[in-house]
């Protein structure tokens, strides 16, 4: 679910929209109905209508035929009080640019699902609801949700968005290429150290030419983050963006140098192949046993799984070092409350939408059958979801590495504006230490200044 944007206009994009949208404000708040208090459900009692809301989103596949059966439940049990028409945008980027347009018309969705780059973009535009408002409203009891999924919601002390389609990093393993080289699969690398390690035994080589690689993924921006909250260490400024802006972001870590640094030898010394950023590859070498271990995100399990003709085994997303595990961040999309230019009515409609979407037997449809983290804990626990958990056994170590997040800002991970172009820039330095066009501690400080402008530029914009 992760997406891709082009490197540098988009932030001038972002910007201009931001400067916009501001400069559109006094115009819509003038023509909306406004209400001073969060609307309460009596607002949608003895309607002549049922209140339409409109929900964009960009899932398709599986999770598009599961959402909408969701939304058909919802609707069915709403009759005549809400009616929910579901959209289908396109891509993730798709989405978020259809929106982008939509704010300048005034006519944005209700609801829309918006994938985690795009969060401080939301909040910048100040065109969403808190969600906090309804949580605080109806006294929602947020602690039946899964806390790593609120907390990475949760900025300056405001649920902004509800969580929905996450997921979370995993190492893959080759079982079978594990037993074949004395490996016990319950022992499973923990930390980089240790993954070298194992990964030396895998690698099998016939006549000089390497036919199984011990390890192999691809050179996603998301990993480094991720390395850097197992490190318990920000990965910008402003506790990761939740009490403010953020205005530097730290892409030259020394944990990232020495992640690149690792990465650089086991493909010098033909332990990893050069897999690129490409992630359909990525999977590709893992399932055809080109590679015997690799990263991968939690969504993917089913299709590691279903493509391989031995057995996957799934362990926790590997340390730095041994040390004390914080637990790892989440991607995907959460869900939006749209503000301006919508009635009292149409905003409790899509909290009403909202609160269906996460209650325990909703979650267990979501989750079992398109394999997303339950937002709700306890669905885990309901029929469907242990029948899939008995499936693919697999699933226990992502949901209980989210379980075990602390909740911390480094552990949350980092929101900025700039969030794409600041991933860009990290696999260009990731890739060019690979290649051997630089060393590590290099490429890395070069993507760390590109990343840097990025940001720099977008707040500029922001604040002007």
């Amino acid at each position: 679910m992760r997406a891709r944007w082009g490197p540098r206009p988009l932030a001038t994009s972002l910007g201009v929209l931001l400067l916009l949208t501001v400069a559109c404000d006094d115009e819509v708040n003038g023509a909306v109905d406004q209400d001073p208090g969060t609307p309460g459900p009596e607002v949608l009692d003895d309607l002549d209508d049922p209140v339409q809301i409109s929900f964009w989103h960009s899932m398709d596949g599986t999770a598009g035929n599961t959402l909408e059966e969701l939304v058909r439940e919802f609707n069915e049990r709403n009759s005549g009080r809400v009616y929910v028409q579901e959209s289908f945008q396109g891509s993730e980027d798709d989405t978020l640019a259809n929106y982008r347009s939509a704010l300048q018309q005034d006519a944005t969705p209700e609801v829309v699902a918006i994938n985690e780059l795009g969060t401080r973009f939301m909040i910048d535009v100040a065109e969403a609801v808190p969600v906090q408002e309804f949580v605080d409203r109806d006294d929602y009891d947020l602690g039946a949700l899964e806390g790593a999924l609120v907390s990475y919601l949760t900025v300056e002390d405001e649920l902004r968005a509800v969580p929905f389609a996450h997921s979370t990093p995993m190492l893959y393993l080759n079982v079978d290429a594990l037993d074949e080289a004395g490996l016990d699969v319950r022992d499973a690398p923990g930390d980089l150290p240790a993954v070298a390690e194992t990964a030396q035994e895998l690698t099998r080589s016939s006549d000089g030419q390497v036919q199984q690689y011990g390890f192999g993924a691809a050179l996603s921006g998301w990993y480094l983050e991720q390395f850097l909250a197992r490190a318990e260490r920000p990965f910008c400024t402003r506790n990761n963006g939740r009490s403010g802006r953020a205005d530097a972001v730290f892409v030259d870590d020394p944990v990232v140098v020495e992640v690149v640094e690792w990465w650089s030898e086991l493909s010098a010394e033909d332990t990893a192949p050069q897999l690129g950023r490409d992630l359909a590859e990525s999977r590709s070498a893992f399932t055809t046993e080109r590679v015997a271990m690799t990263l991968e995100s939690s969504r993917q399990l089913s299709t590691l799984v279903d493509q391989s003709d031995f057995e996957v085994a799934g362990a926790p997303f590997p340390l730095p070092r041994a040390s004390e595990a914080s637990g790892t961040t989440v991607d995907g999309s959460a869900l939006w409350i749209s503000d301006q230019g919508h009635s009292p009515r149409e905003r409790r409609a899509a909290w009403e939408f909202l609160r269906f979407l996460l209650e325990p037997e909703t979650q267990e449809i979501w989750h079992a059958q398109t394999g997303y983290l339950a937002a709700t804990p306890q669905a885990y626990d309901l029929p469907r979801a242990r029948d899939r958990a008995e499936e693919f056994p697999q699933f226990t170590a992502a949901a209980d590495q989210l379980a075990a997040a602390e909740d911390t800002d480094t552990a949350t991970g980092c929101i900025t504006g700039a969030m794409f172009e600041t991933r860009a820039a990290m696999e260009d330095g990731w890739e060019r230490a690979i290649a051997g066009e630089a060393e590590p501690a290099e490429a890395m400080a070069d993507a760390g200044e590109s990343a840097q402008e990025a940001v720099d530029e977008y707040n500029t914009l922001v604040e002007e």
